[in-house]
């Protein structure tokens, strides 16, 4: 009888000891499912993390493309803007020597109508004289 009431207070030691597991699962459970909507939202915000990343390493490849034909285009300007001043370094040079060659016709052409000037003085007292000698 000992052994039957030492049993059956085991019995209930070991059902109180059950339900406290039962009331632990019960916990362990909702702090699962607590840890499973936080891990859930986790998953969702790591994955909108992961969207977000590949979302700019595009637009960073598109900016480094777009960088990168900046600096074409600069290079290009560079290009541009030394030839231009070459070009008008030449231009330069060109005129000088355009002015030059009609400062030398013009200094031609007055000394030409110097010239035609003595001539047709010469001329007309050529003229006068031989006008007096046939008179």
């Amino acid at each position: 009888k000992e052994k039957l009431v030492g049993d059956h207070e085991r019995v209930g030691e070991l059902e109180k000891a059950l339900e406290d597991y039962k009331e632990q699962v019960a916990e362990l459970q909702a702090e699962l499912e607590q840890y499973g909507d936080i891990y859930g939202d986790l998953d969702q915000t790591v994955e909108k993390m992961q969207t977000k990343i590949v979302d700019l390493e595009d637009e960073l490849e598109k900016s480094k493309s777009m960088n990168e034909g900046l600096q074409k285009l600069i290079l290009a300007n560079e290009e541009m803007e030394e030839s231009h001043v070459e070009m008008e370094n030449d231009l330069q040079e060109e005129i000088r020597e355009k002015e030059s060659a009609i400062r030398e016709l013009e200094r031609e052409l007055k000394e030409y109508a110097r010239r035609e000037k003595d001539y047709t003085k010469t001329i007309l007292q050529f003229r006068q004289r031989s006008a007096e000698l046939q008179e």
